[in-house]
């Protein structure tokens, strides 16, 4: 994955993408807000970066479910938590999940309010994984 950069960069990326996962599996609104103003301290150019790691994770839960294992292109870390994590993930939610990110990477490029924006992000992505 070239937009990804150096291997401390896809650390943070997926550091960030599982405390979110995480977090709003747990419905934890307190730990989502502080999630989102972590999120949107870094550059805007980061959150798109993470922005567009979040949608290939979910592609990869894609495949993980779909095809057979070896067609994922994911780290040993990676594969450990989409092990765990693509069961959350099915044709009835990704489409959900793709365009929420999809079209929060559109909002920062224009320079969207970050906290507000990685906020609804946080619920939307509560409200996917719950299945509601």
């Amino acid at each position: 994955l070239e937009f990804l950069g150096d291997h401390e960069e896809q650390d943070e990326n997926r550091r960030q993408f599982i405390q979110l996962m995480r977090v709003c599996y747990k419905k934890s609104v307190l730990e989502m807000i502080q999630w989102s103003e972590e999120i949107a301290a870094v550059s805007r150019e980061q959150q798109k970066i993470f922005l567009k790691y979040s949608l290939h994770m979910f592609r990869q839960s894609m495949l993980r479910n779909y095809t057979e294992d070896h067609l994922t292109k994911v780290s040993n870390e990676e594969d450990q938590f989409l092990d765990k994590f693509s069961q959350f993930i099915s044709g009835n939610n990704v489409f959900n999940f793709m365009k929420t990110f999809d079209e929060a990477h559109y909002h920062i490029e224009r320079n969207a309010n970050p906290k507000i924006l990685f906020t609804n992000l946080c619920f939307n992505v509560m409200r996917y994984i719950h299945g509601a």
